[in-house]
This record gives structure tokens, sequence and C-alpha cells, in this order.
């Protein structure tokens, strides 16, 4: 079945977006101006382009070139036509980034309006890992109403699928999720609207202090030059190869690096298997203790949720390492 966006007409979403009741597209549009003049980056990707709203709002003294993607190619067809001015720096590219973004070229700026919820923080993550920006911009709709997040409008029923794809986005998912693949907030920024909601602006920059290790769909390891420790980002539950992998390769990182201490961020879940608990006590902290590893940090949220599966880590092993709680990776000190 296609998706949604390929089935939903421009002129609907357009006049949907810009009425009086909406404000969506005339907001959208102060914020791309922003956006685009903000940082100093000559290649601009814009994902979920639509109609090229905001276009007009690109330098030709500062750009170079400027990507525009989106799964309809009907909306890409017509930002050509719109923009026929820019055809000379402006490309359009017709790709599903739900099913395949290694066809994404790179760029600089990667600009990412109302998008995230339709393909979901994860799929997010592969785009911009493809496209290797140094700046991420995204705008994200904060509902106070989750049942009915698209506005009332005579176009409403223009949108009746979208539910198949869209997820609820919240701020701090957001910003755990471009951290967790080594990226930076930098600033945000919330605009109201007139029926309630609300547009947040999230600014990000990559973090060259942070080199990637390993990536999965359970977790990411990063080597944290600035602070010389491993960070584990653990995103979901797992257990026995999937869990341990990543731990064999943060001893690895640990053994190159000495001094080099372990870090868990445990906030998005932290659940052992039990055969998993005796391998770390067993294998994985004796290993760090003998590769250098001094100290075990452990990266929680402010109720400390997963308390007592950690108190029980550190009581298995803490004749071998000390262990720390902290509410964030700035919380950890200067390398001694």
């Amino acid at each position: 079945m296609a998706n949604p966006w390929e089935d939903i007409s421009l002129d609907d979403y357009e006049k949907h977006m810009s009425m009086d009741s909406i404000r969506q597209l005339q907001v959208m549009n102060v914020i791309m101006k922003e956006q685009f003049g903000r940082y100093p980056v000559e290649t601009a990707m814009v994902l979920g382009i639509a109609g090229g709203n905001g276009l007009e709002h690109v330098s030709r003294e500062k750009y170079k070139k400027v990507y525009g993607i989106d799964i309809n190619k009907e909306y890409l067809q017509t930002v050509m036509q719109r923009y026929q001015s820019f055809s000379d720096i402006l490309e359009c590219m017709q790709i599903d980034l739900m099913q395949d973004c290694s066809h994404l070229p790179k760029a600089r700026l990667v600009i990412a309006n109302l998008l995230i919820e339709y393909i979901g923080y994860q799929s997010f993550q592969k785009v911009v890992l493809q496209a290797e920006p140094e700046y991420v911009s995204c705008v994200i709709q904060i509902n106070m109403d989750d049942i009915n997040w698209v506005s009332d409008s005579p176009y409403l029923h223009a949108f009746d699928r979208l539910d198949e794809v869209h997820c609820q986005m919240e701020e701090r998912d957001l910003s755990m999720a471009m951290e967790g693949i080594g990226y930076r907030e930098l600033d945000r920024q919330c605009y109201d609207l007139p029926n309630g909601k609300a547009l947040v602006r999230m600014d990000f920059r990559k973090d060259c202090k942070m080199e990637s290790v390993f990536l999965s769909e359970f977790s990411d390891v990063f080597y944290v030059k600035d602070k010389n420790v491993v960070l584990v980002h653990w995103k979901k539950y797992c257990e026995l190869d999937q869990y341990r992998k990543p731990l064999e390769h943060a001893l690895m990182v640990i053994k190159e690096h000495p001094g080099c201490n372990y870090v868990a961020d445990t906030r998005d879940g932290f659940e052992d298997n039990p055969l998993d608990t005796k391998w770390v006590a067993e294998y994985f902290m004796p290993k760090a203790k003998e590769y250098g590893c001094r100290v075990i940090y452990f990266i929680i949220d402010e109720a400390n949720s997963l308390c007592e599966e950690l108190e029980g880590q550190e009581k298995d092993s803490s004749q071998l390492l000390e262990f720390r709680y902290v509410y964030s990776l700035e919380g950890i000190g200067e390398p001694s």
C-alpha cells in the first residue's frame, strides 16, 4: 500500500495549512527564513519539501546547492515549476525515507519541518547519518490533544490515512535521539499557533568530540574524546548477542584508550536478561577493569526508575569498580 502522503493533493494540504485558524504554513515560512539564514553553510537539504514553502528565502550569494526531498513526485514537480529561477542550485529527489535513504546526498544543513512525526526517530537517525550534516534544524508539532492532532478544516478528510504513519513527538525524546547519534542541541524555540497547538524548533550540531563506534536498532556506542569515556546509549530491550555485542565494542574502546571509563545511558530503558546480568558480572566488568576502566557511570532519569536494576549491577561488581550516577553526559567530570 502506498504511503498516505503520496495520495494527498498539494492543493488540499496548502489550503488546510494556511487557514486563519491554523496558520502553520505562514509560521513555517518565518521559521524557514531563520533556518536558511542562521548557519555558515553552502549546502542544505529540505526533507519533506512539499510545495517548497520558504524556498524564496534561499540566498544565491550563500548557497551553492539546495536539495528538496519528498516522497510525493507531484509535489516535487510543483516545486521545480514554482522555483524555476533556482534551477541551477535546486535539485529535487523523490525518496521514501522510511524505506531507503542510501541515495541521499551530503549536505551541511538538514532542515526537517513536520517530517519526523511521519518517519519516526529511528528512521530520522539513519537519514542524518547518511546526509552527514554539521547542523540539523527540525520543527515538530506539540499537540495538547493526542486524538485530534490534525486541526479541523474543510480539508480534514484529505488526511484520514495519516494515522497509519503518524507518531506523537516529544521534545525530550527527539533530543535524546539526536544525542544518541552524536548531535548536541544548540537552540530551542516555541511558536504558538491559533488553534492551541504549538510548533517547536530544535537545532542541533554534530559533536566532533563524539566518535561513532557501533550503531544498531537496540543501542549506539560512542567514544567521547574530551571526557575519555565510552558511551553506550541503550534504546530498547535486547538480550544475548544483541545486548553483548555493543558491550564488546565498548571493551575494545576501553582497551584502546588508557584510563577510559564506561558510561551507560539508561534513560530509554535498561532491563537485563538474568543470563546477561551474569555475563556482565563475570566477563564485562572484570575485562573493563583489566583494560584500565576505573569508574562505571549510569546516566539516569530524575526519578531513577531503574534503581533496582542498576543497584543490582553495582552490588555484583562494586569491589572491582567505582559506580557513579549522573543525569547527563555533562555530569561526568574531566578525565584525570
